[in-house]
């Protein structure tokens, strides 16, 4: 369950960083998920409820958004929703090759924090 250890860095990035800056308290945390990130986002969520014990960011709203996949096209350019990495083809062409736009991404977002 490697989302244990995404969320534990999750946790020590915000709280360490918060702390340089002399925040007592982190109110909200906002992340972001693709969809072939290889992260399970409730399984992230769990870990991060775990993680967070115990810290300024105890009492932190999480906010996870899940980011579907989109792809470009090589042959045709058409940017699409994408699905299922394996099973996929362009909608306008037909092609199987494409050039993945988002969907493996894994971002913290932004911090809310009160002084």
């Amino acid at each position: 369950m490697h989302e244990l250890t995404i969320a534990a860095e999750i946790a020590d990035l915000v709280t360490e960083n918060a702390m340089k800056e002399g925040v007592l308290l982190v109110t909200a945390v906002h992340i972001e998920v693709g969809a072939f990130s290889g992260v399970d986002v409730d399984s992230l969520a769990f870990a991060l409820e775990l993680s967070v014990k115990d810290t300024i960011m105890e009492k932190a709203v999480i906010q996870i958004t899940r980011v579907s996949g989109e792809a470009e096209c090589r042959a045709c350019g058409t940017v699409f929703a994408l699905e299922d990495l394996f099973m996929a083809s362009c909608p306008g062409c037909g092609s199987t090759g494409f050039h993945l736009l988002s969907g493996r991404q894994l971002r913290l977002l932004s911090v809310e924090i009160s002084s």
